[in-house]
């Protein structure tokens, strides 16, 4: 049975590679999505995960599986995948979800950029010093990593507006260096620290990657991949030497140079702590001990996720955490990522991993949809481009947890957004307008590889460009294709 289930996560390896490289480079399908981000989880710790823990005959301290659990996990993820495709490919051209979620429609200008940016940089430089344990405390955390990979985004968007403008660089490097610091004050995971990274790549993609041809796409993402891959590297080296206590934002800074001066290279940091995942393990432990030994608890995702924000003091009776649940039914210390897939066994069986498989199709296509038509705004962009690695970490698990850290991102950027708007609304308006793309050659873009634009849009860019009077709103703007005459060679 581990002959077979090593095969099927091969060739689901690759049918999920396959899936994004098609899609982009025949579909005209946008590369950085949060359908890609998702599916680059399931392949590192899915497909990629079980194939080599197959392998190694799912060797581990932990737990040793009695062989029950193979056939299920084997079914279980090609299962989960065609549903997941079935459903994005079936949500992606809904328009409803569109007038239900708000804009950030401001101003595309440097002094709305710099404004939201170098707000949301000094509170979180103002946050350093109050961190002291409360669950006032534990909100703040909670809010300023997302709030520090926002300012660094879109510094960067003003670094991209313009290279050669040394000031925007001289913003961008600090605000930058405290986001990552930031990321991993208080923790050692990796999700907030490729957050900081992929929130630079997504403002990149959406302002101008993705007007060009999917070579030179592919040619500038992999050298930024390259560059995330090797910081991150450098930070797993030592991430578990790092600790929990003490990490204050000055240990970690010194931290993270120790590091970066005596990098781990070797195969043991490259290889097996990022690629060898024990995601597979947790997932076939839920599937040999559930129902048997742990009962089935329907909807427990759903409900952690409303209910987690509140602190267990007031909400005693408030559901643990499935790693927590696993933990203890291991007896080990261990951080278990019990996998999107053991969440919905552990739910409800099959019917748990088809609904969860229901679920994020549809909230993946609706997120893309929402990115398509509004990728000009530079606001809304960063909103949901600022935890992208709890959305590459859903597929592991605490999925819940993680969906309400992405919430909490959005939320936090649409609000800050819309509060800076209306109070700074004048100094916005006074400012350079920042545009892009102002007009496509034919070298530049494609018809077979164009962003996709709903139907529509010129009658919302003209609602919004009202209501600001002088500049048109971000995310308002007519794409620069949609600007073409369509008479023109």
């Amino acid at each position: 049975m581990l002959t077979f289930l090593g095969i099927i996560a091969g060739v689901m390896s690759l049918v999920v590679i396959g899936t994004m490289l098609y899609g982009f480079l025949f579909k005209g399908e946008m590369l950085l999505s949060w359908r890609n981000f998702f599916l680059l989880g399931f392949f590192q710790f899915y497909t990629i995960a079980t194939f080599w823990a197959a392998r190694v005959e799912f060797y581990s301290e932990i737990y040793n599986p009695t062989g029950t659990g193979y056939f299920s996990l084997a079914i279980s993820i090609p299962l989960f995948f065609a549903i997941f495709m079935a459903c994005y490919g079936l949500a992606k051209n809904w328009t409803w979800p569109s007038r239900l979620v708000p804009r950030a429609a401001l101003p595309v200008t440097t002094s709305s950029v710099l404004i939201c940016a170098l707000t949301f940089a000094g509170l979180v430089a103002l946050s350093i010093p109050l961190v002291g344990g409360s669950y006032a405390d534990s909100i703040i955390v909670f809010c300023r990593t997302n709030m520090a990979s926002a300012a660094a985004a879109l510094m960067f968007y003003l670094v991209i507006s313009n290279w050669r403008n040394p000031l925007w660089w001289a913003l961008f490097i600090p605000v930058f260096i405290m986001a990552v610091i930031i990321s991993v004050v208080g923790s050692i995971d990796r999700r907030n620290f490729l957050s900081v990274f992929f929130g630079l790549a997504f403002v990149y993609y959406f302002a101008k990657l993705r007007y060009e041809k999917p070579s030179r796409v592919l040619g500038k993402m992999a050298v930024l991949g390259a560059v995330t891959f090797l910081c991150l590297i450098i930070y797993n080296s030592g991430r578990h030497k790092l600790g929990w206590s003490g990490a204050t934002f000055g240990n970690r800074q010194n931290q993270i140079l120790e590091l970066a001066k005596n990098p781990d290279f070797s195969a043991r940091n490259v290889f097996q702590e990022l690629l060898l995942q024990d995601t597979p393990l947790n997932t076939v432990c839920l599937m040999e001990i559930v129902p048997s030994d742990i009962e089935y608890y329907p909807l427990h995702g759903a409900y952690f996720y409303i209910v987690n924000p509140i602190p267990r003091t007031i909400f005693p009776t408030k559901p643990r955490a499935l790693g927590i649940v696993l933990q203890e039914r291991l007896q080990v210390q261990a951080n278990l990522g019990c996998g999107i897939i053991g969440h919905g066994w552990y739910e409800a069986g099959w019917i748990g991993i088809v609904y969860y498989a229901i679920a994020f199709g549809f909230i993946c296509a609706i997120v893309d949809r929402l990115l398509r038509e509004r990728g000009d705004n530079p606001f809304f962009v960063v909103a949901f481009g600022c935890s992208l690695g709890n959305v590459l970490g859903l597929p592991r698990g605490e999925t819940s947890m993680f969906f309400d850290m992405i919430t909490a991102g959005f939320v936090i950027c649409l609000l800050g957004f819309t509060f800076l708007g209306y109070v700074f609304r004048p100094y916005m308006l006074v400012g350079k307008p920042i545009v892009m793309n102002p007009h496509l050659t034919d070298h530049q873009q494609d018809d077979d590889h164009a962003p996709e634009w709903h139907e529509g849009y010129e009658h919302e860019a003209a609602e919004a460009a009202a209501a600001y009077g002088e500049l048109p709103a971000a995310g308002a703007l007519v794409p620069a294709r949609a600007q073409r005459d369509p008479d023109e060679p």
